[in-house]
């Protein structure tokens, strides 16, 4: 067994490297085209459900300091033959 772990701000926009990464095991596992594009979708949901609140960065606008940290969301892929298993995960 494969495993493949992936760490992204938690933020929407990041949801199509998710997906890119889904497919591409899916694909390395030998899933045809619609389980591959169903996988997909899921991960993307999964990706929405997670990210619906975002808890981001403030930036000061008059001295451009960072404050606050940005949440992560870590995403693992669990890849055999014939087999995916994806974890998300949202700390906090």
């Amino acid at each position: 067994m494969e495993t493949i772990q992936l760490s992204l701000p938690a933020h929407p926009r990041h949801a199509a490297t998710a997906r890119v990464v889904a497919a591409t095991v899916a694909a390395d596992a030998g899933f045809d085209v619609d389980a591959i594009d169903e996988l997909r979708l899921a991960v993307n949901e999964a990706v929405a459900l997670l990210t619906d609140t975002i808890t981001d960065t403030i930036t000061d606008t008059i001295t451009g300091e960072i404050s606050g940290e940005i949440d992560r969301l870590e995403i693992t892929y669990q890849v055999r033959p014939g087999h995916v298993e994806v974890r998300l995960a949202r700390p906090g």
